[in-house]
């Protein structure tokens, strides 16, 4: 079959496009040669006018020897005339050395004519000097000027004869170049035709047409290319006719068995497969040969071979479930056919139903008899989705068959298990333990509700009634509730299910009712009965919660006294009672001040606000949260008075939160003494007794009198020792409890538990300042891990490992105080915040400059922080004020220290705070109760 001949040149082919553009190419290159040619013979012809006019302007100079005003007028002009006869030169002015015209000629449409002026266009500046120069003499003189008057005229008419010349050579090469790459292009582009007209014929299902395109360059691989695509989708066009007759046949099957049979038997006749089988899962999940091809003659008595996920062809199939080729049996031990098998060549198809493995197509052939393609794998897999598909139609068709001849046995056991439901239905509604009904149209309650809706409301007039009437009567609910409701069930009933989720917020879910002078918590539950995406009737569930309220009320008082039993029992007896004997004076501190002062009093309040403060830090250290939260509510109100003048001060309001603060103080007493049974000894188990240390001392003060010159030996240093510890103890045991609240501390605040150093081994701090050591350090370790170590993510920017640092070392000054220092490696302390707070509050003036010392002295200012929110932490500025007042009344102080900035212009200032104690507060541990047993 021939191929049609072509158009090449049509506006959208290829050829005219390439032919085109060849032309543009070439044209432009001609036309920039051209250019270049004529830019080239312009200069050459302008070269040459320039020559010449100079060459005419050397003669006339020649021809106007001597002083020009000795000349004759006709002697000038005949030399002007034949000068002036050059096709160039439009006059000729000669002026004298002042520029005034001596003799003037222009060249007018031909003619020479004297003019008197010269023309307004000519530059005087152009003129040539006539030069006069005596024959006995050197000495040169001017005597006039020559000015000219030329065109090129001559060289516009070579120009444009040039220009004629190019676009004729132009046009001849564009013609022979066109008729060129006419055929150029042709020969390359044939083929391209060719090769669309076999397109075409494939589109339209002919496959027949063949291309002779024998070229050895990409062309022809391209037409070897069409061959291999047209033969594929010939193969490809008849396999999907395969595939639609095997399909119809499939269709009309009215058993899996048959259908298993024409599946085989399809693939036999398309890929010359000479065996064949089926396996589908049975009832057991056993893999089991359903068909085979070739049909044999089975004995009767024999099994169908069944197979396991994973085992054989078949079982890993299933279980991968991928299509599995193997070209060579005998060379892959998951085949498990027996070694006397010839070889052969196999496909395993896993039928797949989604994602589910009904079983596996097997297809095998002997080795050299049958070589599988992938179009061959593919035509399988193809099938085998046809036979799922079948396998499920006919299985479907037997259910429903199956459905068909039981159903009117079902309708008579769905009718009555109906009647059974009725019955059951009624039962459990005179039977059910909560109230139930249903709202109909207009409000009204539907006849039909159970029977202990009677008891909860106490009535037998419910079916009919109004639903609002029958809920809210006696219901300690505002009239606002009850409209809303109303408006609510009105606008339900009758309407879009969707509005049921709009609108059933506004019904009531919980509320109190008077019944018979019985008080009682009603409980609602509310849902919409749809029929047909409408809203029929409104479900009303009711229950009497009063009891579980009751119950719930006691459960939560229980747990309450359970957490305070846990807080509690991590505490010695001595330890609490020493946190509660000083919570216990600061609240009765709090209560003189207040029911002395009816009006504000701004130091008054700082000293609440310390004391309140206190409580809640010490209540922090142990753990005691429900009085930490309500310490915290109290510190609020003191807040809000320091910060404004519009805030009343309220003494009533402030005695009735100071005794929440004493309650819930009493209910730890409660629990510390009935629940946990223990009693008012404040020593630990196994301590010895203050009044015993007490008696040791006496004695030996006693026996170190009666006997000066035993104070020269050692005898009593050990006994001396042990009355020591037992009047004194670490710092590190003092701090012990803060210590231990850190973690939890720093947890909340999203930061990592601080790493604390304490270098005071020698340090021996008195029992009776212990309480003074927890108030002060208490705001000073949580201040640090608040205001100074920075959040993990900020300390890690800055170069700083995620875990903050805490040191505290002790000193001694001259005078035997001790001086403990407390610092940490956080940013430091913000000066520009704290001078910004002096400035407001009135301390400097906004041109003054205080040096940073002062600045940061500020700090022990009451209602001074740097903290930009307020937590249950710290943030009011009230801990460094408590812990200046603290230490002052207890004959000690607190500074801070200023340590050099790493960077200059930073706000923030490394410190560290020196706690100054009394020398009758502490000891110095010398030497060490076992060390003086050895010697």
């Amino acid at each position: 079959m021939s191929l049609p001949e072509t158009d090449i040149l049509k506006i959208n082919s290829i050829s005219f496009k390439l032919i085109s553009i060849a032309l543009f190419i070439t044209t432009s290159v001609l036309c920039g040669l051209g250019f270049y040619g004529y830019e080239q013979t312009k200069q050459r012809l302008n070269e040459q006018l320039s020559l010449e006019i100079d060459h005419l302007t050397k003669r006339l100079l020649l021809n106007l020897p001597g002083p020009v005003w000795n000349f004759e007028g006709s002697f000038i002009a005949s030399t002007l005339e034949s000068e002036a006869a050059a096709n160039f030169i439009q006059g000729i002015y000669v002026l004298n050395e002042k520029g005034d015209i001596i003799d003037a000629i222009e060249k007018r449409e031909e003619k020479l004519n004297k003019v008197e002026e010269i023309p307004a266009y000519l530059d005087s500046k152009d003129t040539k000097d006539i030069i006069y120069q005596e024959a006995d003499s050197d000495e040169q003189n001017l005597v006039g000027k020559l000015l000219l008057d030329t065109n090129d005229k001559h060289v516009r008419i070579l120009l444009e004869a040039e220009v004629e010349r190019i676009i004729i050579q132009i046009a001849a090469l564009n013609g022979i170049l066109l008729v060129l790459f006419a055929i150029a292009i042709r020969r390359m582009t044939r083929p391209l035709s060719d090769l669309k007209t076999v397109a075409a014929s494939i589109a339209e299902g002919d496959y027949d047409l063949e291309v002779a395109i024998n070229r050895q360059d990409e062309i022809g691989e391209l037409a070897e290319s069409f061959e291999t695509m047209k033969t594929g989708i010939k193969k490809k066009v008849q396999d999907l006719r395969d595939l639609n007759n095997t399909g119809d046949q499939l269709a009309l099957c009215i058993d899996s068995k048959t259908a298993l049979e024409k599946t085989l038997h399809a693939l036999s006749q398309h890929a010359g497969v000479k065996f064949g089988s089926v396996y589908l899962y049975n009832e057991n999940n056993l893999l089991e040969l359903q068909s085979f091809y070739p049909p044999k003659i089975i004995d009767s008595e024999s099994q169908p071979k069944k197979f396991e996920d994973g085992e054989g062809i078949v079982g890993h199939c299933v279980k991968s479930a991928e299509v599995i080729y193997i070209p060579d049996t005998s060379k892959d031990e998951r085949f498990v056919e027996g070694n006397e098998q010839q070889p052969r060549s196999l496909i395993c198809v896993p039928l797949k139903d989604g994602k589910i493995v009904m079983g596996a197509l097997n297809l095998s052939g002997n080795l050299g008899d049958v070589t599988f393609e992938g179009s061959d794998v593919e035509y399988a897999e193809t099938l085998a989705r046809q036979l799922v598909t079948t396998i499920k139609n006919i299985r479907m068709r037997e259910t429903i068959e199956d459905q068909n001849r039981t159903l009117e046995l079902k309708v008579q056991e769905r009718t009555a298990e109906l009647a059974q439901k009725n019955y059951d239905m009624q039962g459990m509604l005179h039977n059910m333990k909560q109230g139930l009904f249903t709202v109909v149209q207009d409000g009204q309650i539907h006849p039909e509700y159970s029977s202990f809706l009677e008891s909860v409301f106490e009535t037998s007039h419910i079916a009919g009634r109004n639903v609002i009437d029958l809920l809210f009567t006696n219901a300690n609910v505002g009239s606002n509730e009850i409209d809303q409701n109303l408006v609510a069930i009105s606008a339900l009933i009758g309407e879009d299910q969707m509005m049921f989720e709009f609108n059933s917020h506004l019904l009531a879910k919980e509320y109190e009712c008077e019944i018979n002078d019985k008080k009682k918590i009603l409980s609602l539950d509310w849902n919409a009965i749809v029929v047909d995406d409408e809203i029929n009737k409104l479900m009303v569930t009711v229950r009497d919660i009063t009891l579980l309220k009751e119950l719930e009320h006691e459960a939560a008082n229980q747990k309450r006294e359970l957490y305070m039993i846990s807080q509690l029992l991590k505490l010695s007896e001595r330890k609490y009672l020493d946190f509660n004997t000083s919570a216990q004076n600061f609240i009765i501190e709090n209560r003189k001040l207040i029911e002395a002062n009816t009006d504000r009093n701004d130091e008054v309040l700082a000293s609440l606000f310390r004391n309140m403060h206190t409580i809640k830090g010490n209540a922090r250290t142990f753990g005691f949260v429900q009085l930490t939260d309500v310490v915290h509510n109290v510190e609020t109100t003191y807040s809000d008075i320091r910060k404004s003048d519009d805030v009343a001060w309220d003494q009533n309001q402030l005695l009735e939160e100071l005794q929440l603060v004493e309650d819930i103080l009493q209910e730890y007493q409660n629990v510390h003494y009935n629940v946990l049974g223990r009693g008012d000894s404040a020593n630990d188990s196994g301590a010895i007794s203050e009044e015993l240390i007490d008696k040791i001392q006496n004695c030996i003060n006693k026996v170190q009198q009666e006997f000066p010159a035993i104070k020269e030996k050692a005898f009593l240093q050990p006994l001396q020792l042990v009355v020591d510890e037992a009047h004194t103890c670490s710092l590190e045991e003092a701090l012990s409890d803060i210590i231990s609240s850190l973690p939890s501390i720093a947890t909340e605040l999203g930061k990592r538990s601080p790493q604390l150093a304490i270098n005071a081994s020698d340090v021996r701090i008195n029992n009776d300042v212990k309480d003074l050591i927890t108030n002060v350090f208490s705001h000073l370790l949580r201040n640090s891990v608040d205001h100074g170590i920075e959040l993990p993510e900020e300390r890690v920017a800055s170069g700083k490992p995620q875990e903050g640092n805490i040191y505290i070392n002790t000193t001694n000054d001259d005078a035997g105080h001790l001086l403990i220092h407390i610092g940490d490696d956080g940013k430091g302390i913000n000066l520009e915040r704290l001078k910004a707070k002096g400035i407001e509050d009135g301390k400097w003036q906004q041109d003054e400059a205080p040096n940073d010392l002062d600045v940061a002295m500020l700090i022990f200012e009451s209602g001074v922080s740097t903290k930009e929110q307020v937590s249950s932490i710290s943030g009011r500025g009230v801990g460094m004020d408590a812990v200046r007042q603290f230490l002052q009344s207890n004959g000690g102080d607190v500074s801070i220290n200023l340590l050099e900035k790493s960077d200059p212009e930073s706000p923030f200032a490394p410190f560290e705070l020196v706690v100054t104690l009394s020398p009758n507060s502490y000891k110095m541990a010398t030497n060490k109760l076992t060390d003086t047993a050895a010697a």
